[in-house]
């Protein structure tokens, strides 16, 4: 199941868990039924099938629960907000991710899955203007710049926005680049000076390439190891 997964080969690699995930079940093999539902999950979320997605995620967290296992449990809850976001239901997105963040409180040594639903439900509480409590958790690290442009964006404070998107162009490969270099082109003309906002939409047009000629590399590639 790994290995079909690595290969980008999505429908194997579900067969091939699910048969797995039988056996773990029959011989009552609660944390390994407990990984491979994970895993279903994540392939599920990847292929946007979010009706299978729930019910293995909804499992992962039931079984990290019998095996008391607080950090499965965290990520779990991640994952499930991360499918209510998708589905837009922000009142289930912001308890989960709550809930991620309480039950990583009790993670000492590993405080990453705080990091990861702190940015998550702050990019949630900007995109519905809930900016204060957007703000309070987000650090000042270079780390949440991106989430900073956005929040500063939202509210038309397009210096501020400009600053934060600059820092952080670099950082999310050519599909990033395409998003963020339009909304600099945008707030620069906005602003008036449209020498800088040309400037950005010659560096759109190179980005806009660089992002096609990857995605069919990429095609290629994927249909060779067919």
């Amino acid at each position: 199941g790994d290995v079909c997964r690595n290969s980008h080969d999505a429908p194997g690699a579900i067969d091939l868990f699910l048969k797995a995930s039988t056996i773990a079940q029959n011989n009552d093999l609660t944390a390994l039924y407990c990984l491979i539902s994970r895993e279903l999950g994540d392939i599920y979320f990847d292929q946007r099938m979010l009706d299978e997605c729930i019910i293995y995620y909804q499992r992962y967290f039931h079984l990290s629960t019998i095996l008391h296992d607080t950090r499965r449990m965290a990520y779990a809850a991640f994952r499930m907000g991360r499918v209510h976001t998708i589905n837009n239901n922000v009142d289930s997105t912001v308890y989960y991710y709550q809930k991620a963040m309480a039950l990583g409180q009790q993670l000492p040594n590993d405080d990453s899955i705080i990091t990861m639903a702190k940015r998550n439900l702050s990019d949630i509480y900007i995109q519905t203007e809930q900016y204060e409590l957007a703000e309070n958790l987000l650090s000042r690290s270079g780390d949440d710049d991106y989430y900073w442009a956005y929040w500063h964006y939202g509210q038309n404070h397009a210096d501020s926005a400009i600053y934060y998107f600059q820092r952080c162009i670099e950082k999310y490969g050519w599909r990033g680049k395409v998003e963020i270099t339009e909304l600099l082109a945008q707030l620069e003309t906005v602003k008036g000076n449209n020498d800088a906002a040309n400037e950005y939409y010659r560096q759109l047009a190179a980005a806009k390439d660089s992002l096609q000629e990857q995605s069919k590399v990429t095609e290629i590639m994927n249909s060779e190891k067919h």
